[in-house]
């Protein structure tokens, strides 16, 4: 990626427009079509040493208006494009400005207004993997319009940006005549963010030429704000059942609900209820009370990707025994974990909530999580079928498959051998093998010892498809 200027002594594109690539592992390379003036500017090159994403390149050269190169299929939702070009007598915007953009899950498309002299474009497509996003769309401006917008679906502003895939002066590419000496203003457009679900782009229109904007939003991090907080009683000696435990509350900032669960002698949550702002929430729980441990957990109630931070205030967390042991057991840990399981979200005082009612509070705020499942490609970590999931069988045929509405899961190549009565451990570790090989579990282990990126996958995915063509042919040649 980078950005540079120009002086004004080099023609419009022949001399300014900058085409830049990587040519090896430690060198890049910026090329124009003439040398008339001075280019100046910065560059970076990012390199992903993980899995995070994919790069695929390629070279678009364009000798009339448009041109479209194929390459391996990507995920359009998770795909921005980062392009630059040069080209050769290109005076006039209506022949060098260009636009570059994704057109399908398999192609990039070039295109310009005029026809005069070539092209040349380098274009980097990256598919991220992990929870980033991609929306596209065009915004087209005809005669003298400066500035439009385009909807897009809500994003997160502190994770977004608007990026234009036409990397080197953020350009669309002028539809009418485009050959004036202003006519440049008409193709420099710059797109942003003017709202969690708007994109602008806008131009300083001189020449009255129509033009269009291709146009990328990338959200880095696909986030939900929760929040999933435990506090304990570890002193509650006398038990009855008329114990209650009482919250008292003050206000809410945002609409989501907050719910009250407890850890019973399963060792599950239990729902007790939603808390109500500024009031006493109070739930009958002798029955449930079997140790001096008592846990609730405050938690969310969306779990979807949501970008609100929720906040509630807590004035007093209470145990109120009642019959002959009549007394009140303010709340006393936060550092509990009785689930194992991450604590999200933060208290700006959990002094305040345990000594009150008083209105000092305790303002229990959402955090961001990342809202991911550690899932593998064909594996899962933890007990199957993860709760709040359900299981389908609809996929491949197969019945080790589950969902909870946004994230999939399949766990494969477990092995499960009964011991027959009176069977010998060499009876017994024969049919293991004989299952073992029978399921292919080694030669999948084998295959999934080293890394291989998605791009190399498909290309060799592909190449295995030629090859058994090929085979097929030449039996048919042979009969």
């Amino acid at each position: 990626m980078f950005y540079y200027q120009a002086d004004s002594t080099g023609n419009v594109h022949t001399d300014n427009a900058v085409r830049g690539n990587i040519t090896s592992a430690n060198q890049i390379t910026f090329s124009r079509a003439t040398s008339s003036g001075t280019i100046s500017g910065h560059w970076w090159v990012v390199e992903d040493t993980g899995t995070n994403w994919d790069v695929d390149r390629v070279d678009v050269t364009v000798t009339g208006t448009t041109n479209a190169v194929l390459f391996d299929a990507v995920n359009m939702n998770k795909t921005m494009v980062v392009g630059s070009y040069s080209g050769g007598n290109l005076d006039d915007i209506i022949d060098g400005g260009a636009s570059i953009y994704l057109s399908s899950p398999t192609q990039i498309t070039v295109v310009r207004g005029g026809t005069d002299d070539t092209i040349d474009a380098t274009v980097y497509i990256i598919e991220f993997s992990g929870e980033t996003m991609v929306q596209r769309g065009e915004i087209s401006y005809n005669g003298f319009q400066t500035s439009l917008t385009d909807p897009i679906s809500s994003v997160s502003l502190g994770d977004s940006m608007a990026w234009i895939p036409t990397g080197w002066i953020n350009t669309g590419h002028c539809t009418s005549e485009g050959t004036g000496s202003s006519d440049n203003l008409d193709v420099m457009i710059r797109a942003r963010l003017t709202s969690d679900s708007v994109i602008t782009g806008e131009r300083n229109n001189n020449g009255g030429n129509d033009a269009v904007l291709h146009w990328e939003v990338v959200e880095w991090e696909r986030v939900a704000n929760k929040i999933n907080l435990e506090e304990q009683w570890t002193i509650v000696r006398d038990y009855y059942l008329g114990a209650e435990i009482a919250l008292r509350t003050g206000s809410f900032n945002g609409s989501e609900p907050l719910r009250v669960d407890f850890w019973n002698s399963s060792n599950q949550w239990m729902t007790l209820g939603n808390l109500s702002a500024n009031s006493w929430n109070n739930y009958t729980i002798g029955s449930f009370i079997t140790s001096e441990n008592f846990t609730i957990r405050l938690k969310g109630t969306i779990d979807a990707v949501d970008t609100v931070k929720d906040s509630w205030q807590i004035d007093a967390s209470i145990i109120r025994l009642l019959g002959k042991a009549d007394g009140e057991i303010p709340v006393n840990s936060d550092s509990s974990d009785v689930d194992s399981s991450l604590n999200i979200g933060v208290h700006s005082n959990f002094t305040a909530h345990k000594s009150g009612p008083d209105a000092s509070y305790d303002v229990l705020t959402e955090t961001k999580y990342l809202n991911t499942t550690l899932v593998d490609e064909e594996g899962f970590e933890g007990t199957w079928v993860p709760s709040g999931w359900s299981s389908t069988g609809g996929w491949s045929n197969e019945t080790d498959q589950a969902h909870n509405g946004l994230v999939s899961a399949d766990i494969d190549g477990v092995v499960n051998i009964t011991l027959i009565d009176n069977e010998s451990f060499e009876s017994l570790l024969k049919r293991f093998n004989k299952r073992v090989q029978q399921d292919r579990i080694l030669s999948e282990v084998r295959r999934r010892e080293y890394f291989e990126k998605p791009s190399i996958k498909r290309k060799r995915k592909e190449a295995a498809k030629k090859r058994k063509s090929a085979r097929a042919s030449k039996g048919a040649l042979r009969r």
